[in-house]
């Protein structure tokens, strides 16, 4: 597998994640009103696709001479079952994000949940810290956690199209019906939350040239301030509110950030 080799390059992917995570859900706006239960369909097959690609490509490369398959070869069942679980589980929280844009739009929704997801990361890291396996961590996503991404998504995305949080159900053939444009924005969005994902992963799974925990902390968790500036400056979603509401929104922001770096020092002096 490919693994960065410098301290720059972990910097960068990084980035990359906070671009990437902060950034995907602009695809779902920029479908109009394209519904979320239907964006979704597409999102997965890009998350698919880029995980797939990635384990052929980086996963078959680099250092250590072994091919995606012969990783996947040497981990055992419960940790491939461990992996699609995790798939499982993540894809009914990710189902959260858009629907809540759908409602709140991205300045609100984005802050609010990753900012929950913040506390709770915050909670079981304190609780242990146990160490990882640095391979699981790529097998884990390639294949494994997708593909418990991907068959997942067929109970629950029908259940949302069926139950939906705003507007009348959807059904399949609303889907067929798109246009091209909506499917390749939707097949966009997963592929850009994968990278950003894999670029996650690979700086963590790294031996060396990696990025403090602070660093690396901080920089993915800000990926929710990214989402509300695209909000609040690309889409104007406040723009006809009164002023104590965008007070209060730039206040909220301010306040997250400085969670996010107080949450980082203490890793760094733990």
């Amino acid at each position: 597998m490919v693994l960065q080799q410098t301290y720059l390059a972990a910097l960068l992917l990084m980035i990359l994640t906070l671009i990437c995570w902060g950034s995907w859900v602009n695809t779902l706006k920029l479908a109009g009103n394209w519904r979320f239960e239907l964006f979704y369909w597409d999102f997965i097959l890009g998350a698919v696709v880029a995980a797939t690609v990635a384990a052929l490509t980086f996963g078959s490369l680099g250092f250590d001479g072994f091919l995606f398959s012969d990783d996947l070869m040497r981990e055992g069942r419960r940790n491939i079952a461990y992996g699609m679980g995790a798939g499982v589980i993540f894809n009914l929280g990710n189902k959260m994000p858009p629907a809540a844009v759908s409602l709140a739009g991205m300045s609100v929704a984005l802050p609010v949940g990753l900012g929950v997801a913040l506390i709770v990361a915050a909670i079981w890291s304190h609780a242990g810290n146990p160490l990882s396996n640095p391979t699981m961590l790529l097998v884990g996503l390639a294949v494994v956690f997708a593909s418990g991404i991907f068959f997942s998504t067929f109970i629950f995305n029908l259940f949302f199209m069926n139950l939906t949080v705003k507007g009348e159900p959807v059904e399949i053939l609303d889907y067929l019906r798109a246009s091209w444009k909506r499917h390749a924005l939707g097949i966009l969005g997963g592929m850009m939350w994968a990278a950003g994902v894999i670029a996650s992963f690979v700086v963590a799974a790294a031996p060396e040239a990696r990025l403090g925990p602070a660093m690396s902390y901080g920089l993915g968790q800000g990926a929710a301030v990214v989402g509300a500036l695209w909000g609040l400056l690309a889409w104007k979603e406040l723009r006809d509110t009164e002023l104590p509401i965008k007070i209060l929104m730039g206040a909220m922001l301010i306040l997250f950030a400085g969670g996010v770096v107080l949450l980082s020092a203490a890793r760094l002096y733990r």
